[in-house]
């Protein structure tokens, strides 16, 4: 069954929120959504963890099938082994989509990461049922206030939007963002990408009214030709900012045991972001430039350009 685009949009844009599995002293994804401007719940067994989740003043309930109403988003951060139990319950409870913090499937190469996570992907597939992640820092809406981390702006209006498979560039590149002066929309930090991928993210937002411009850290990609069809036709929509990581063969490695990517040629990359017309950056910190470039700078109104440099040794780096 595909993705239903409207539960994929309930689940970027939730009214009702449900964070399954949180843990104290912390209390970590809890805390994150003190500002959440909608319906807040918790669903948590263990009795010693309850007292504390219910001094935030937050509900808690033994199942998601117990919250009363209708679930937009669930934020699930339980044990890989503990998850099939809380997607069967999402799916019965007809939930918008889940993000999964939790990691440890496929990306491990053990033989139960791999078998979880192909129940997961057999779960969610029959039931159309929009999972982001696993191994993910999920969503964050800026207008919404839903967050994956305590530094990460509450309000109105939004300049661009950030789409990350690795959740540390995530954060990194909303808040640099934020350290410019660029108001970000919203960041989805993808993980595994086991039902959604780069591409359905990228047409999400490319279709977004409230999404001016987007910014992608990717370590490879689920269907490379779609993937290639989908930027080039976004670019004609907005600029998209693309960092890719894993450049090297070292890199490369890494990518697949971080989230299971597959290793690609960094020429093809190369040719690939020159002939869809998206930016090319290579570091966090060219990321970040290239944002509050597009932000903070008149739209040209031509492509001819003029650059004037002091001395020959400028010009030949120009």
């Amino acid at each position: 069954m595909p993705i239903n685009q409207e539960r994929l949009h309930r689940a970027l844009n939730p009214r009702t929120l449900a964070v399954v599995g949180d843990k104290g002293p912390q209390y970590q994804w809890l805390t994150n959504q003190k500002d959440f401007t909608g319906e807040l719940y918790s669903v948590q067994l263990d009795e010693n963890e309850i007292p504390g989740i219910e001094e935030k003043g937050i509900a808690n309930y033994k199942s998601l099938k117990d919250i009363p109403g209708d679930i937009d988003l669930v934020i699930c951060a339980v044990p890989r082994q503990v998850t099939p139990y809380v997607v069967a319950d999402a799916i019965e409870k007809g939930v918008g989509g889940i993000s999964m913090f939790t990691s440890g499937f496929a990306e491990t190469k053990e033989p139960q990461g791999i078998e979880l996570q192909e129940k997961l992907v057999q779960m969610c597939t029959d039931a159309g049922m929009p999972l982001v992640g696993p191994n993910c820092m999920g969503v964050y809406n800026r207008h919404l206030a839903v967050k994956f981390g305590g530094g990460l702006e509450h309000g109105d209006g939004g300049d661009i939007s950030v789409i990350s498979q690795s959740g540390t560039h995530g954060i990194g590149m909303t808040n640099g963002a934020q350290g410019a002066g660029v108001k970000v929309r919203r960041t989805i930090s993808i993980g595994n990408s086991i039902i959604l991928n780069e591409s359905d993210y990228l047409e999400y937002l490319m279709n977004d009214p409230e999404t001016p411009a987007i910014a992608m850290y990717l370590e490879g990609t689920k269907d490379g030709r779609r993937f290639f069809n989908t930027l080039r036709e976004a670019t004609k929509k907005k600029p998209v900012i693309v960092w890719k990581g894993g450049r090297s063969t070292a890199g490369a490695r890494a990518v697949n045991s971080h989230t299971g990517s597959l290793a690609s040629s960094q020429a093809i990359w190369d040719a690939m972001l020159k002939q869809t017309g998206a930016i090319a950056v290579a570091s966090i910190e060219e990321a970040v430039d290239a944002i509050a470039g597009l932000v903070h700078t008149k739209q040209p109104t031509g492509r001819n350009i003029a650059l004037i440099a002091m001395t020959g040794g400028q010009s030949v780096a120009i």
